[in-house]
């Protein structure tokens, strides 16, 4: 499903972008779409790893040995 949606609509995004670059210029276009990341790079929370526990240091062994 997800790749569906994405290659579905990059056809969009790329005919979007050609008419802006048409229009503002290929540089304004650029900045734009780098300020653009930029920001969702900072903006979006990123995941963090869970808690990890902390490894048992009891003396007694873990197990019979075979």
């Amino acid at each position: 499903m997800y790749r569906w949606l994405t290659w579905g609509t990059m056809q969009f995004g790329s005919l979007v972008g050609g008419l802006a670059a048409e229009i503002a210029g290929v540089r304004v276009v650029l900045l734009a779409s780098g300020i653009v990341a930029s920001a969702a790079a900072l903006l979006v929370p990123r995941s963090r790893d869970p808690q990890v526990e902390a490894p048992n240091t009891s003396e007694e062994p873990a197990g019979e040995p075979r």
